[in-house]
């Protein structure tokens, strides 16, 4: 039987009166700005950790049996926008029970102290696209070229409390489940992702299955985008899947990792020093 911990977290709903917020909102920006002034020159042992991500099709699992159910047959309407690869695997595995890859998607995470650069290979701003994320205060600067040549920034708070309030976390650790992954000894933690009925019953909306390691400084947060639940773990392997369809899920696995890189590959970029924040207003 495998050692299991199990642990439920429920995000809680805080109210402040609007002057407190102000301050709040207040000494978040002055920590953000003193972070990214200054964190830059004091980055040590940078670590690189490339991952890549694959949506695993399974056609048989999206469609159910068709020895019990036998679909019309539809010819993809390629006039139609784009609704995803997903949409056109359903049309086309139609009748074959096969698990297929689509949509590869790389990233990499060059870690300091207290700020992680992020490359992306999809989705980009710019070719020459920067991103920054501040762990700490929660943050993303994504510096990139307008279209009118100029260098421009924007900003994303990566958690809102009140959006997020109501969601819980289920997670269970299997210590003797492990995988060596590049070298690091690796153990499988699940995390159930949901929210509560008005019986209080958990409905499930994702399920994540990690091998994880204390080894590396990469929060399982800045890859998964779960800011909600606290990990300082670094996750090498996840698989995301939703209780609709167990058989098709998201793949995420690290492919190389390289320790003390130089420093100033966090350093921004000379061109991005007076950049112009992007306004939506």
């Amino acid at each position: 039987m495998k050692y299991m911990r199990k642990r439920t977290i429920q995000t809680g709903r805080l109210f402040f009166s609007s002057s407190l917020i102000l301050n709040m909102k207040k000494s978040i920006l002055f920590v953000l700005c003193t972070v990214f002034a200054i964190s830059a020159f004091a980055q040590k042992n940078t670590v690189h950790i490339t991952y890549t991500t694959n949506v695993k099709v399974d056609g048989w699992g999206l469609l159910g049996n068709i020895e019990t159910e036998e679909p019309e047959h539809q010819e993809p309407n390629l006039d139609k926008p784009d609704a995803g690869t997903i949409f056109k695997t359903q049309v086309d595995k139609i009748g074959k029970k096969t698990t297929e890859t689509y949509r590869e998607r790389i990233r990499d995470y060059y870690v300091g102290d207290s700020l992680i650069r992020m490359d992306r290979n999809s989705n980009k701003m710019s070719d020459d696209e920067f991103v920054l994320i501040a762990p700490t205060a929660k943050k993303m600067m994504t510096y990139y070229t307008s279209y009118d040549d100029k260098p421009t920034y924007t900003e994303a708070q990566l958690f809102n409390q009140f959006v997020d309030s109501t969601l819980v976390f289920q997670v269970d650790t299997f210590l003797k489940d492990k995988k060596n992954i590049l070298g690091y000894s690796c153990y499988k933690i699940e995390i159930i992702r949901g929210k509560k009925n008005a019986d209080k019953e958990l409905i499930v909306e994702k399920k994540y299955e990690m091998y994880v390691t204390d080894e590396l400084p990469l929060s399982a947060n800045v890859v998964t985008g779960m800011w909600q639940l606290p990990l300082n773990i670094c996750a090498l392997e996840i698989r995301e899947s939703t209780p609709e369809n167990p058989t098709t899920f998201i793949l995420t696995q690290a492919t190389e990792i390289k320790k003390k890189q130089k420093n100033d590959l966090l350093n921004l970029p000379k061109k991005y020093k007076n950049a112009k924040k992007k306004s939506y207003f």
